[in-house]
């Protein structure tokens, strides 16, 4: 595994969607220095707008925290997709 994982921070509201199981899609094997591909599988609940959240981050909080300037894997990445259902 990879030091780095993008971890879900916001699941949205919880009435129009639900968190499902992570689905690997990419196996790695026996290799070093490899990341699994990884479908993370939500389901529509009811008719609404909610907001996704991930962050870029060091897998096991390895980060001091308190930089002005974080370090690449120290949640200096988010990725928000906006999420309609209808």
């Amino acid at each position: 595994m990879t030091a780095w994982t993008w971890a879900l921070t916001s699941a949205g509201d919880g009435a129009v969607v639900r968190q499902g199981p992570d689905v690997v899609i990419d196996p790695c094997g026996g290799s070093t220095g490899c990341s699994p591909g990884i479908d993370q599988t939500f389901t529509a609940l009811a008719p609404g707008t909610t907001t996704l959240t991930w962050e870029f981050r060091v897998r096991g909080g390895n980060c001091t925290g308190g930089e002005v300037q974080p370090a690449p894997g120290c949640g200096s990445v988010t990725k928000s997709i906006q999420v309609t259902v209808r």
